[in-house]
């Protein structure tokens, strides 16, 4: 007969875990995107998990979907970022006016 080894943990950290889902409802306070958006991500392919009434959704789910649905461009790579001396010029051009 076997016996069921089991780990016990002398020190516990919630700060360890990592929980991944948050509820629909909640997801305006929690993520900052609206319900009916993630509905429509829902409809475009994000899982949803529903454990009686409750809605969950991933985290990790939510992040690789809508980098998943980020067009992925040459030329948004190629914008050359806007330096001080550009600014600077600027605000010269219209001091001078």
């Amino acid at each position: 007969m076997r016996t069921m080894q089991t780990k016990e943990l002398s020190i516990f950290h919630y700060d360890d875990l990592q929980f991944d889902l948050f509820r629909l409802s909640k997801s305006k306070e929690t993520v900052d995107i609206c319900p009916n958006t993630l509905r429509t991500y829902n409809r475009q392919g994000l899982p949803f998990y529903k454990q009686g009434k409750a809605v969950f959704i991933s985290r990790t789910e939510l992040a690789d979907f809508i980098r998943s649905k980020i067009p992925k461009t040459k030329a948004a790579a190629e914008v050359p970022p806007v330096s001080d001396s550009h600014a600077e010029n600027q605000g010269d051009s219209h001091a001078e006016a």
